[in-house]
């Protein structure tokens, strides 16, 4: 199948989902019309072994996978035979044995950075395979199921989108209903559409918890660097406010003074008014007095003048 999702959003998704198994279920639950096949694949699961890097993801699992069906058996004297008729002879009935897995799961992008190429793509690949190990041993009251070249590869296809192309390659080791196949057949075709339905939601949850995160982590630093803060701002205040008060009383030393020099200005204007008044009054007698002055002089002058004219008149009767 095809999808929008780039290779990176759907390697992220099934490399946090990797350990989990939350995927698996959830298809199971939201694609199974039959309650048996949802029991077969409940069962228990766990991951002994998990690592993951940047780009590149390991785990073992194993997982139980009980099955909830019974045979019909045939007795013939000695010979017991499966039936699958609904009227047998002397009917036995008995348990499906359960299988159960034990698979490496290894999860692997690849980008140029890591694979030496010159184009600028990235894609993943997942592979699951059985093994044999000791200590996870075949239990008695189990059949060990078998995978070979299981996995799922994405890379760039047509018009931009990531091609998923899913390998399906399980034994389940001898034979099982029909129904039981055909149901885990289907439910394993649709893995990659569920995959991109997964991805989606946990892109969309993701982007939900950055932004709370962030809103969060927002209010948490500014919070911090107010409780950081507060110490040296307070003492900041405290030294402000005696820097504000020093202030203040030179503020109020300096208006005192000006009040004063603004007192004695006045004084003084009003002294130099009075100075001006006697000056303008002084010099109001003086012009009077020169007015005066001019007069009597005028007055001599005009004696002189008069002696003058008669002065001759008496030189010349005395000459006669």
């Amino acid at each position: 199948m095809e999808t929008e999702l780039s290779a990176d959003d759907i390697f992220d998704y099934l490399h946090f989902d990797l350990g989990s198994a939350m995927c698996s279920k959830q298809i199971t639950k939201e694609h199974s019309r039959s309650e048996r096949l949802k029991d077969a694949t409940s069962g228990s699961e766990v991951n002994p072994f998990t690592v993951k890097k940047r780009d590149t993801a390991t785990a073992l699992l194993y997982k139980m996978v009980p099955l909830p069906w019974y045979v019909s058996m045939q007795c013939f004297g000695d010979d017991i035979l499966a039936s699958n008729l609904v009227h047998t002879i002397l009917p036995y009935h008995r348990p499906l044995t359960d299988r159960d897995i034990f698979i490496v799961q290894d999860y692997v992008r690849v980008t140029s950075d890591n694979d030496g190429s010159h184009l600028d793509e990235t894609w993943f690949f997942t592979y699951n395979y059985d093994v044999d190990h000791h200590y996870f041993a075949p239990r008695v009251g189990f059949v060990r199921g078998k995978m070979k070249y299981q996995g799922m590869v994405g890379f760039l296809g047509d018009g931009g989108k990531t091609r998923l192309t899913w390998l399906v390659d399980f034994d389940f080791r001898g034979t099982l209903p029909t129904s039981f196949m055909n149901a885990v057949l289907v439910n394993l075709m649709i893995y990659p559409v569920s995959v991109a339905e997964k991805t989606r939601e946990y892109l969309q949850e993701k982007k939900s918890k950055v932004a709370a995160a962030t809103s969060s982590a927002v209010v948490e630093d500014l919070t911090s660097a107010v409780e950081l803060e507060l110490p040296d701002l307070k003492a900041k205040l405290a030294e402000m406010k005696a820097m504000i008060e020093s202030k203040d009383d030179e503020l109020r030393r300096k208006d005192d003074e000006l009040r004063r020099k603004d007192d004695e200005l006045r004084r003084k204007d009003v002294e130099l008014k009075c100075k001006d008044e006697e000056m303008t009054k002084q010099e109001a007698e003086l012009k009077c007095t020169i007015l005066a002055k001019d007069d009597e002089l005028e007055d001599k002058d005009k004696e002189i003048m008069e002696l003058r004219r008669r002065l001759p008149r008496k030189v010349e009767e005395e000459e006669l």
